[in-house]
């Protein structure tokens, strides 16, 4: 039986290379490739969902420059498209893969190719891309002279301009918060470097700040005083010394010592289940008689303990908790021994 699947795999294998054609340069792009004597761009290999297109490009000249780029002795190319914008004599994809030439710094438009970076002033020699496969109208940049943010020159500065997660940063003077609605937000003034908790939170002298998932706010409390012990619960949960911090909300009627999590998806639609000794927690909200030990999550807003069964945070009563389960022949119903049978919303199905 394992001989059949190997020499299927090796069928379907030898199939797909015929049918797809070889990568041209491997170690640069699994996007080109050669077939008959012609050249096919497939974004990422994938012909069978994402297609694939003759690029009308000289087959002995052809030379591919990085994932999405190549070039042949008269043009070139993004995907397979022609890039007469751009100056072909003087145009590469240097070591930092950012693609220029000797009158522009580009970026790539999925749809529109490569599109000058416009920033008054830029530096084309030195100019790079900061974090990998981030291109400057999404995210940071710098070259000799200054920093950029979504093509914006930053004013901090430059020689002491460090970051600490990707949203907050500082310089000798000042730290700030930069979030993905284009804004770059001057905190305070600063004596001294801020800490690094998590991706999340950062601590100032004796204040806390936190960026959520949205990146569309700020929040900042004011501690007591520096910290002595800080525990990471989650990307987004931590605690400080005795308080549980939610999200950016200081949370003091949770045990903060066994306070942990269960299941979170950081999407703010999303169930948040956490627990401590006593309680387990839908975000912040107690499931009343949920049992801390027991409780385990099922999926659609379905969960149980070794006594009850639960949707959200209501008790499903005369339920059956060691039977109940999602009947395998019907669609998101869910079903005890008793018959006892739900709908996806938790209605119970007569």
């Amino acid at each position: 039986m394992k001989c059949k699947t190997l020499i299927l795999i090796l069928i379907v294998s030898l199939c797909s290379s015929c049918y797809r054609g070889n990568l041209i340069e491997p170690e640069k792009s699994d996007s080109y490739f050669k077939k008959r004597g012609k050249i096919y761009y497939s974004p990422n290999g994938n012909w069978f969902e994402l297609g694939y297109n003759r690029c009308y490009a000289d087959f002995k000249t052809f030379k591919v420059l990085s994932k999405s780029i190549a070039k042949d002795r008269n043009s070139i190319f993004y995907g397979y498209k022609i890039q007469n914008q751009v100056d072909y004599h003087t145009f590469v994809v240097d070591s930092n893969d950012v693609p220029k030439d000797k009158n522009h710094v580009y970026e790539i438009d999925y749809l529109d190719g490569l599109v000058p970076v416009e920033i008054e002033g830029i530096d084309i020699e030195t100019f790079v891309y900061l974090g990998k496969g981030r291109l400057s109208a999404y995210g940071w940049s710098k070259d000799k002279n200054n920093y950029y943010f979504k093509n914006k020159v930053v004013n901090a500065h430059y020689e002491t301009l460090k970051f600490i997660t990707n949203n907050f940063f500082f310089d000798r003077d000042s730290l700030y918060v930069s979030f993905e609605s284009w804004k770059i937000k001057t905190i305070k003034k600063i004596h001294q470097p801020p800490t690094r908790v998590n991706e999340k939170y950062i601590i100032s002298d004796t204040t806390l700040y936190f960026v959520g998932h949205d990146t569309l706010k700020l929040k900042e409390n004011k501690l007591e005083s520096i910290p002595t012990h800080i525990r990471i619960v989650s990307n987004n949960v931590i605690v400080i010394d005795d308080v549980v911090v939610f999200y950016g909300h200081l949370m003091y009627r949770f045990d903060s010592k066994s306070f942990t999590l269960i299941s979170d998806s950081e999407i703010g639609s999303f169930m948040k289940y956490y627990k401590d000794k006593y309680y387990v927690y839908l975000d912040t909200m107690i499931i009343e008689k949920a049992k801390p030990e027991t409780f385990q999550i099922m999926k659609l807003g379905f969960s149980k303990d070794d006594k009850h069964v639960f949707y959200k945070r209501n008790i499903l009563n005369g339920v059956d908790s060691e039977s109940f389960t999602e009947d395998p022949k019907k669609f998101h119903e869910w079903i005890d021994k008793h018959g006892n049978r739900f709908n996806s919303k938790g209605e119970k199905i007569e």
